[in-house]
């Protein structure tokens, strides 16, 4: 049964995105930072992340990379947001900003 426990054990460092969160009235800007919480000493070498959004309420204008070289999509219509980033050199860990949106 050791492969059975090597499956149900809990995993080794538990690495967690956060989403922040932002109230505002219409037509009102506002700044939502994604970060990553968690990150183990071997570092982060990259990410992708999609978000969801009612596009009925928010628009997103703008996705600032703030982790390695990255890239982002925005489709306002479909109401999704996708940001992603590399570092050819990881060696942040810990608690990670990795982009801004707008």
């Amino acid at each position: 049964m050791d492969w059975l426990n090597s499956l149900l054990a809990p995993p080794a460092s538990l690495v967690t995105v956060e989403v922040g969160s932002a109230q505002a009235k219409a037509g009102q800007d506002v700044i939502i930072p994604v970060r990553v919480v968690g990150v183990p000493k071997a570092g982060l070498g990259g990410f992708s992340i999609t978000l969801g959004f009612d596009p009925q309420v928010m628009a997103v204008k703008n996705i600032s990379t703030e982790y390695g070289t990255g890239s982002n999509d925005i489709d306002n219509q479909a109401g999704t947001a996708q940001v992603s980033g590399y570092n050819t050199n990881p060696q942040a860990s810990g608690d990670i900003l990795l982009a801004r949106i707008t």
